[in-house]
């Protein structure tokens, strides 16, 4: 298998990276919707962390 020579970096040893992200070509849609679900997951995560505090743990937080 033979890689071409402007495809690894020099810091590479093993030389398995092919090419870097150009920051100037991300999409902002993509990056809008990592965000929302993102957020959403954590506001669930949280959701969920309440109604258990308040229904399963309630002697433990709420003496």
């Amino acid at each position: 298998m033979t890689s071409d020579p402007q495809s690894v970096r020099p810091d590479d040893p093993v030389g398995t990276t092919t090419h870097s992200a150009d920051p100037s070509s991300t999409n902002p849609g993509k990056v809008a919707f990592a965000s929302f679900i993102g957020t959403t997951v954590e506001w669930y995560d949280y959701f969920l962390f309440g109604t258990a505090a308040v229904l399963v743990l309630n002697d433990q937080f709420f003496p």
